[in-house]
């Protein structure tokens, strides 16, 4: 066994791979936005009156999340759950609040409160704040693996 190679610089080996798997696990370009796009269509579905449209999309929006995961694992060879017991699961637990809550909402307002158009209105909310929340997830996680024992 060499001397050559000191505690410290052992050390700096696993951070140095710890920084490459924090940078690695990024969500892909996009991701995010098309994820709060979609659940933002699904939002304001019920804008259309029509119990099929809300169907047709309630379903594209399910394929489209197994796209999304599917495109996830390919792009970064695994797949993380963001439920899972870690800090950064508050962003990704409000987003899904969000999606939900809003499509619950979105449903309510337009179908028994009759308020036309307050489905547009949730969306429009709910398309960035889940942009952002998907990104503040990203920074949180990355933050988490620099920093994990």
């Amino acid at each position: 066994m060499s001397d050559d190679f000191s505690p410290a610089d052992a050390l700096a080996a696993v951070q140095a791979q710890r920084d490459k798997l924090a940078e690695e696990s990024a969500s892909p370009r996009g991701y995010h936005l098309i994820l709060a796009l979609t659940t933002g269509v699904l939002i304001a579905s019920p804008f259309w009156d029509s119990l099929w449209v809300v169907a047709v999309v309630y379903v594209a929006f399910f394929l489209i999340l197994w796209g999304l995961m599917t495109w996830y694992k390919r792009a970064k060879g695994m797949w993380i759950n963001g439920l899972d017991e870690r800090p950064a699961r508050r962003y990704s637990a409000t987003g899904g609040a969000i999606g939900g809550g809003g499509f619950a909402a979105s449903l309510a307002a337009e179908w028994v409160l009759h308020l036309h158009g307050a489905s547009l209105v949730l969306a429009a909310v709910a398309v960035p704040t889940m942009t952002w929340l998907g990104y503040r997830w990203d920074a949180a996680y990355e933050q988490e693996l620099r920093e994990s024992a």
